[in-house]
C-alpha cells in the first residue's frame, strides 16, 4: 500500500517518472523492513526466553528448506516478468507499454493481497502441525478460502467497474486512448481468474507450511514457466498483445489444478503422521483411558481455566504444556492481549501432561492418597505450563507460596 501511495506522489505531482517509481519502492520496502525488525525484536523480548544458543546450524538448515524455494520463486517471478516485459515492448508502441505498466501495478496489488493471505495460511499450518492438530488446518483452510474468495470478488468488481479511474492513477493526464484500452483489456481478461489464483495460493500455503516443498515448487514453477511459454506462443499466434494477457489465466488454471491435487492428496499431512508412530498413539490412548478419572479431576480442580486435561503425545522432556482447542490460538491470545485497550481474549486451553516424566507417576500416587494436596500440584503444573508458553500467571504470589510449601516438606 505504501509503495502504491508513494508511486502516486512521486510520479504524478512530482513528475519523477521511472526514478520516482524506484524511490517509492526503495522507501516503502525499507520502511517495511525496519518496522518488521522492530516488531520481531519486541515480540521475541515478550516471550521471556532464557538460555539457548546464539546460532544453530540445524535450525538454519530447517529454515533453508523453506526459505530457498521461496527465494527461487521470487527470483523466477522477477525473471518471468522481464521476459513478459520484453514481449510487450516488442510490439513497439509506447501506449501499449504504458497501459500494461499501469494495469500490472493494479494486478500486482491484488496478487500481493492473495499471497499475504497464503503466507498466513502457511504459518497457521506450521503451528498446527507442531500441535498435531490436522483438523484445525482443514477448518482454517475452509474459513480462509471464504475470506480469500470475498477479497477476489472485491478486486474483480473494482477492476471491472472502475478500471479506467484506477488506471488513470498511474498514467499521465495526456495518456492516449490506446494506453487506456490496453490496461482495461488486460484487467478484464485477468481479473475473473482471481478466484482461481487465490485458491492456488492457499493450497501453496498449506504445502509450504508443512514443508512439502517439492510439490510447492512444482506448482509454482509450472505457473511461472508456463506463463512465459504461453505468452510467446499466443502473442505470435494471435499477432496481438492480447495473447500475452491470456497467458496469465492459462498458467494459473494449470498450476491451480496441480496445487489442489497436491492438497487433496494429503501429502502435507504426512508430516503429522511421522510425528507420532501408531504404536505410540495406541499407548497414549490406553494411558488416557486408564487415568481418565484423574485427568477429569485436574480439569475440575483448575475451575474453568482449562477445557480439558489430557495425556500428551508430543512432550519429551517437559512435564506439562499448554495447547488450545478452539478457533483462538495461544499466539493469537498473546498478541491480542498486548493491546491494553482491548478486552482480554481467552483461548480454550488444554493442559497436556507428559506420561514419561517422573511428575506423572507422582501425580498418580498422590491422587489416591491426598486429593487436596493433589489440587496444589495441578495448580502448580498449570502455572508452570503458562510460564513455559511465555504467558502470565494469574497469581504469582500464590504460585510462589505453593512451591515454597512443597520445598519445605
Amino acid at each position: 500500500i505504501g509503495n502504491v501511495i508513494l508511486d502516486c506522489i512521486f510520479i504524478i505531482p512530482f513528475q519523477m517518472g521511472v526514478a520516482g517509481a524506484a524511490w517509492a519502492t526503495f522507501i516503502a520496502q525499507g520502511a517495511a523492513c525496519l518496522l518488521a525488525l522492530f516488531l520481531l525484536l519486541r515480540r521475541v523480548k515478550s516471550m521471556n526466553i532464557s538460555g539457548g544458543r546464539l546460532f544453530s546450524g540445524a535450525a538454519l538448515a530447517d529454515i533453508c528448506k523453506v526459505a530457498v524455494p521461496s527465494v527461487l520463486q521470487q527470483s523466477f517471478i522477477s525473471v518471468g516478468n522481464l521476459f513478459i516485459q520484453y514481449m510487450v515492448n516488442g510490439f513497439g508502441s509506447s501506449a501499449i507499454v504504458a497501459g500494461y505498466s499501469a494495469a500490472i501495478k493494479l494486478n500486482t496489488f491484488a496478487i500481493t493481497c492473495f499471497t499475504t493471505i497464503g503466507n498466513g495460511m502457511s504459518s497457521f499450518t506450521a503451528q498446527n502441525i507442531g500441535a498435531n492438530k490436522p483438523e484445525r488446518i482443514k477448518q482454517g483452510f475452509r474459513s480462509v478460502l471464504i475470506f480469500s474468495l470475498a477479497t477476489a470478488l472485491v478486486f474483480f468488481l473494482l477492476f471491472f467497474l472502475l478500471n479506467q479511474p484506477l488506471l488513470s492513477l498511474f498514467m499521465n493526464e495526456d495518456g492516449s486512448q490506446l494506453a487506456m484500452d490496453t490496461g482495461v483489456n488486460f484487467l478484464r481478461i485477468v481479473a475473473p481468474f482471481y478466484f482461481i489464483v487465490c485458491l492456488k495460493l492457499l493450497c501453496d500455503g498449506v504445502l509450504r507450511g508443512s514443508e512439502s516443498m517439492g510439490c510447492f515448487m512444482a506448482a509454482t514453477f509450472t505457473d511461472l514457466i508456463l506463463r512465459v511459454v504461453l505468452a510467446a506462443i499466443l502473442s505470435n499466434a494471435m499477432n496481438d498483445v492480447t495473447g500475452i494477457w491470456y497467458s496469465w489465466p492459462g498458467a494459473w488454471a494449470v498450476a491451480t489444478v496441480m496445487s489442489v491435487i497436491f492438497y487433496k492428496s494429503g501429502i502435507w499431512a504426512k508430516k503429522l503422521i511421522s510425528l507420532t508412530p501408531e504404536a505410540e498413539k495406541e499407548e497414549t490412548k490406553k494411558l488416557a483411558e486408564e487415568n481418565k478419572d484423574m485427568l477429569s479431576f485436574i480439569t475440575a480442580a483448575l475451575d474453568g481455566k482449562v477445557k480439558e486435561t489430557k495425556i500428551s503425545d508430543k512432550l519429551k522432556s517437559h512435564p506439562v504444556c499448554i495447547s488450545s482447542s478452539g478457533q483462538i490460538s495461544l499466539e493469537m491470545e498473546k498478541i491480542l492481549n498486548q493491546n491494553p485497550q482491548n478486552e482480554k481474549v481467552k483461548s480454550e486451553k488444554v493442559l497436556e501432561i507428559n506420561p514419561n516424566h517422573k511428575i506423572f507417576a507422582a501425580m498418580q500416587k498422590l491422587y489416591g492418597e491426598d486429593k487436596e494436596k493433589f489440587k496444589d500440584y495441578a495448580s502448580i503444573l498449570y502455572d508452570q505450563a503458562l510460564l513455559i508458553e511465555g504467558m502470565q500467571i494469574e497469581d504469582p504470589v500464590e504460585f510462589s507460596n505453593k512451591i515454597c510449601a512443597l520445598m519445605a516438606e
